[in-house]
């Protein structure tokens, strides 16, 4: 249950429920509309890609986002300048955070430009039994059986859903074909992803500081971006382009043309594509905020039912020739398969301890320091990055702050214990991160 002064009317409650499982969906339609503007769509005869340059560009929004809130906040807020003042700077943490988030984004556009929307969704889901399975290796944390089980249904549902990439070629013809290849790049990306989780989890959970979500998403997205240029090079190789060392700098020069709607290259379909990724960056903000809100005014298990709602919705909308134009995707009886096995896991694993989760405190878009007895669960509400289905992840009662994660709460538990409990609000490939700290 929200806080009394957080209450809203039932209906605009509901409205803002919609509101999130809309943009829910138009999020992950615009991110693969966004990766297939800016692929090559000849990439056997003309295998440059701006995936790269698209992933740079999007972290670089979401800095300058945060730097211009940090701004504001610092001069036009009561007492801003010694909350600037307050806040620490854990250089070797947001360091390595930078560092895990840039490979999960870089794997996740190079190889999300080869795998179908609908397949992109139920791959992310593997993020949940591959956080846990770290989780309970590096940091000891203990799920319940029904969580486990929900993780193994999850990864046989994924599985399932890419089986029909490995076993026929891709059709040539269609924009958002599946490869094998771009399947293992994208699959690829959930292990630093679920690195940064587990890191992200250790390193708040012996930090003595809370720090402000927006000066934490500044520095670790600055990491991002110039971590992440660590990986241009790797694009020489086959599976991730395999572009010729003399053509690397040029991706740059090339995706700047490309989102203006020229075509620099053979194989090229640039049309609209600045505006499919502004298009994208601005679905991706509204997502985020009444993702805040449902949690503030609702409740944790409101929303993982509407997480649970935008799953299926999001896999139908890919064959929706009204939404997606020339990137639709036939929907078949795999997806159909494949997205009730996902979502049957995800649901088994989410409710495991949603029904005594529910904390007016722990629930509000603050965080706030308070006194507990035992752990309240390890699950939050999460929205995968560059775009894919809202999901919940084994947190084991993390703290997951690269753009993109917002802290929810700081309580001690048991002999003096710190555990960290945030909702992630903005993914990515791409993080962004809302939200605010009292």
């Amino acid at each position: 249950m929200p806080r009394a002064e957080d209450a809203v009317p039932p209906l605009t409650l509901l409205l803002y429920c919609i509101i999130m499982i809309v943009t829910a969906i138009l999020n992950s339609l615009s991110y693969k509309k966004m990766l297939n503007a800016y692929k090559s769509q000849d990439p056997v005869n003309h295998p440059h890609n701006y995936e790269f340059y698209v992933n740079e560009l999007n972290v670089l929004m979401y800095f300058l986002t945060a730097l211009g809130i940090i701004y504001y906040k610092k001069h036009f807020t009561p007492h801003g300048k010694h909350w600037f003042n307050s806040q620490t700077f854990y250089t070797r943490q947001f360091f390595n955070m930078g560092l895990l988030d840039s490979a999960a984004g870089f794997l996740s556009c190079v190889g999300g430009a080869f795998v179908g929307g609908a397949v992109q969704s139920l791959i992310n889901q593997t993020t949940i039994p591959m956080t846990l399975m770290l989780s309970k290796i590096f940091l000891q944390s203990k799920f319940t059986k029904r969580q486990n089980l929900g993780a193994l249904i999850i990864v046989l549902g994924a599985v399932f859903s890419v089986l029909p990439s490995f076993l026929h070629p891709p059709d040539a013809s269609s924009r958002s074909s599946t490869t094998s290849t771009g399947v293992v790049v994208f699959l690829l990306s959930v292990v630093p992803g679920a690195f940064s989780n587990v890191y992200k989890e250790y390193a708040f959970k012996t930090s003595e500081n809370s720090v402000d979500v927006y000066y934490m998403t500044t520095w670790v997205s600055l990491f991002q971006i110039t971590t992440g240029m660590l990986f241009l090079p790797t694009q020489s190789l086959k599976a991730l382009g395999g572009i010729p060392w003399s053509e690397m700098g040029s991706q740059f020069v090339d995706g700047t043309y490309c989102t203006m709607g020229i075509n620099a290259r053979p194989g090229d379909d640039c049309e609209g594509a600045g505006l499919i990724l502004l298009g994208y960056v601005v679905i991706n903000f509204l997502y985020n905020i009444f993702s805040l809100l449902v949690v503030k005014h609702g409740s944790a298990s409101l929303s993982v039912i509407a997480a649970a709602v935008a799953l299926p919705l999001t896999n139908m909308s890919f064959s929706a020739k009204w939404l997606m134009g020339r990137d639709y995707e036939p929907f078949d009886y795999v997806n159909l398969l494949s997205t009730l096995v996902v979502l049957s896991g995800f649901i088994l694993y989410s409710r495991s301890d949603a029904a005594s989760d529910e904390d007016p405190d722990l629930w509000t878009p603050r965080t706030r320091k308070i006194e507990t007895s035992k752990p309240k669960g390890k699950t939050l509400t999460l929205a995968a990055a560059g775009g894919s289905m809202a999901y919940l992840r084994p947190r084991s009662d993390s703290d997951p702050t690269t753009p993109g994660y917002t802290p929810i709460m700081v309580a001690k538990m048991g002999k003096g214990g710190t555990v960290d409990r945030l909702n992630q609000s903005m993914q990515g490939g791409s993080y962004g991160g809302m939200g605010e700290t009292v």
